[in-house]
């Protein structure tokens, strides 16, 4: 991603919209596209349109998102403390 951005230099810099600046961060996938997993999700923190399409959920290893995770983990997650402790000293 260094690489990206410097030699792209407009990908992280402010744009405007409405007033407001804007960052835009372009991200690799970090997971292997060979590998099955149980569920795989695209999670943005919206949810605007981020429901996954039948055509998507069609397929052998979908790709689901924002609202399908919200419906499949109506209690939320659960995690062992160590792990939470990590994730959130992480920050």
């Amino acid at each position: 991603m260094h690489i990206h951005t410097c030699t792209h230099p407009l990908t992280c810099s402010p744009h405007r919209s409405n007033g407001r600046a804007i960052r835009f961060i372009i991200m690799n996938n970090i997971l292997p596209s060979h590998l099955t997993y149980a569920e795989r999700y695209d999670l943005k923190g919206s949810t605007h349109g981020r429901k996954a399409s039948d055509r998507e959920l069609q397929k052998k290893n979908p790709t689901l998102k924002d609202l399908d995770f919200m419906d499949r983990n109506t209690h939320g997650l659960q995690v062992r403390i160590e792990l939470f402790t990590t994730l959130v000293g992480a920050q």
